[in-house]
Protein backbone atom coordinates (compact mmCIF):
# COMPACT_ATOMS: atom_id res chain seq x y z
CA UNK A 1 0.00 0.00 0.00
CA UNK A 2 2.83 2.37 0.85
CA UNK A 3 4.56 1.73 -2.47
CA UNK A 4 1.28 2.28 -4.32
CA UNK A 5 0.79 5.58 -2.49
CA UNK A 6 4.35 6.74 -3.20
CA UNK A 7 3.95 5.74 -6.84
CA UNK A 8 0.92 7.99 -7.34
CA UNK A 9 1.56 10.87 -4.93
CA UNK A 10 3.86 13.80 -5.62
CA UNK A 11 4.61 16.79 -3.40
CA UNK A 12 3.03 19.32 -5.78
CA UNK A 13 -0.34 17.58 -5.37
CA UNK A 14 -0.73 18.75 -1.75
CA UNK A 15 -2.21 22.14 -2.65
CA UNK A 16 -4.91 20.84 -5.04
CA UNK A 17 -5.72 18.10 -2.55
CA UNK A 18 -6.24 20.57 0.29
CA UNK A 19 -8.34 22.89 -1.87
CA UNK A 20 -10.53 20.06 -3.16
CA UNK A 21 -11.02 18.57 0.31
CA UNK A 22 -11.81 21.89 1.98
CA UNK A 23 -14.27 22.96 -0.72
CA UNK A 24 -16.12 19.66 -0.61
CA UNK A 25 -16.14 19.70 3.20
CA UNK A 26 -17.68 23.16 3.41
CA UNK A 27 -20.28 22.45 0.71
CA UNK A 28 -21.31 19.16 2.30
CA UNK A 29 -21.71 20.68 5.76
CA UNK A 30 -23.67 23.57 4.23
CA UNK A 31 -26.09 21.26 2.39
CA UNK A 32 -26.56 18.94 5.38
CA UNK A 33 -27.37 21.83 7.68
CA UNK A 34 -29.60 23.42 5.03
CA UNK A 35 -31.60 20.22 4.59
CA UNK A 36 -31.81 19.72 8.35
CA UNK A 37 -33.08 23.27 8.81
CA UNK A 38 -35.69 23.41 6.05
CA UNK A 39 -37.11 19.87 6.11
CA UNK A 40 -39.99 19.61 8.58
CA UNK A 41 -39.46 17.67 11.80
CA UNK A 42 -42.16 15.18 10.80
CA UNK A 43 -39.66 13.33 8.59
CA UNK A 44 -37.96 11.03 11.07
CA UNK A 45 -35.05 10.06 8.79
CA UNK A 46 -33.78 13.58 8.30
CA UNK A 47 -31.70 13.92 11.46
CA UNK A 48 -28.19 15.33 11.44
CA UNK A 49 -26.68 11.94 12.15
CA UNK A 50 -28.49 10.29 9.25
CA UNK A 51 -27.69 13.14 6.87
CA UNK A 52 -23.99 13.02 7.77
CA UNK A 53 -24.04 9.22 7.36
CA UNK A 54 -25.69 9.60 3.95
CA UNK A 55 -23.08 12.17 2.89
CA UNK A 56 -20.32 9.83 4.12
CA UNK A 57 -21.74 7.07 1.95
CA UNK A 58 -21.89 9.44 -1.02
CA UNK A 59 -18.20 10.28 -0.55
CA UNK A 60 -17.43 6.55 -0.29
CA UNK A 61 -19.19 6.07 -3.64
CA UNK A 62 -17.15 8.95 -5.08
CA UNK A 63 -13.91 7.38 -3.80
CA UNK A 64 -14.88 4.05 -5.34
CA UNK A 65 -15.64 5.70 -8.69
CA UNK A 66 -12.25 7.47 -8.56
CA UNK A 67 -10.58 4.16 -7.79
CA UNK A 68 -12.31 2.50 -10.73
CA UNK A 69 -11.33 5.44 -12.95
CA UNK A 70 -7.71 4.93 -11.92
CA UNK A 71 -8.03 1.26 -12.89
CA UNK A 72 -9.10 2.14 -16.42
CA UNK A 73 -12.89 2.41 -16.35
CA UNK A 74 -14.31 5.42 -18.15
CA UNK A 75 -16.70 7.53 -16.11
CA UNK A 76 -17.63 11.07 -17.08
CA UNK A 77 -15.85 13.77 -15.13
CA UNK A 78 -18.13 16.39 -13.60
CA UNK A 79 -15.82 19.38 -13.47
CA UNK A 80 -18.23 22.29 -13.25
CA UNK A 81 -15.65 24.96 -13.90
CA UNK A 82 -16.25 26.19 -17.43
CA UNK A 83 -13.66 28.90 -17.55
CA UNK A 84 -10.17 29.06 -16.18
CA UNK A 85 -9.73 30.87 -12.95
CA UNK A 86 -7.65 34.02 -13.16
CA UNK A 87 -4.67 34.26 -10.88
CA UNK A 88 -5.19 37.04 -8.33
CA UNK A 89 -2.89 40.03 -8.22
CA UNK A 90 -0.78 39.98 -5.10
CA UNK A 91 0.76 43.34 -4.30
CA UNK A 92 1.70 42.60 -0.74
CA UNK A 93 4.44 40.56 0.92
CA UNK A 94 7.74 39.30 -0.39
CA UNK A 95 7.72 36.21 -2.55
CA UNK A 96 11.45 36.28 -3.20
CA UNK A 97 12.00 32.91 -1.55
CA UNK A 98 9.33 31.20 -3.63
CA UNK A 99 9.66 33.01 -6.94
CA UNK A 100 10.81 29.91 -8.81
CA UNK A 101 8.27 27.52 -7.29
CA UNK A 102 5.50 26.67 -9.73
CA UNK A 103 1.97 26.92 -8.37
CA UNK A 104 0.06 23.85 -9.43
CA UNK A 105 -3.73 23.96 -9.46
CA UNK A 106 -6.14 21.06 -9.86
CA UNK A 107 -6.76 21.96 -13.48
CA UNK A 108 -3.03 21.70 -14.24
CA UNK A 109 -2.79 18.08 -13.06
CA UNK A 110 -2.86 15.11 -15.40
CA UNK A 111 -5.97 12.94 -15.45
CA UNK A 112 -4.40 10.20 -13.32
CA UNK A 113 -3.25 12.79 -10.77
CA UNK A 114 -6.75 14.32 -10.71
CA UNK A 115 -8.20 10.88 -10.05
CA UNK A 116 -5.76 10.26 -7.21
CA UNK A 117 -6.46 13.65 -5.60
CA UNK A 118 -10.19 13.00 -5.87
CA UNK A 119 -9.74 9.54 -4.37
CA UNK A 120 -7.82 10.89 -1.38
CA UNK A 121 -10.23 13.78 -0.81
CA UNK A 122 -13.29 11.53 -1.01
CA UNK A 123 -11.77 8.88 1.28
CA UNK A 124 -10.85 11.52 3.87
CA UNK A 125 -14.34 13.04 3.74
CA UNK A 126 -15.90 9.58 4.06
CA UNK A 127 -13.96 8.90 7.25
CA UNK A 128 -14.61 12.38 8.63
CA UNK A 129 -18.37 12.33 8.04
CA UNK A 130 -18.65 8.74 9.29
CA UNK A 131 -17.05 9.79 12.57
CA UNK A 132 -19.23 12.91 12.74
CA UNK A 133 -22.39 10.87 12.12
CA UNK A 134 -21.60 8.69 15.14
CA UNK A 135 -20.78 11.68 17.35
CA UNK A 136 -23.81 13.85 16.52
Amino acid sequence: MRKWFQKHFERYMIRPLIYKTFTRLILTVFFVLLIEHFVPRTFIGFTKANLFLFSALLWLLGAWISHLRMRGFHFPRFDLQRWRRKDPLRNYGSMADHIDDPIVTYEDLADSEKDFCTLLADAFLFLLFLIVSFCV
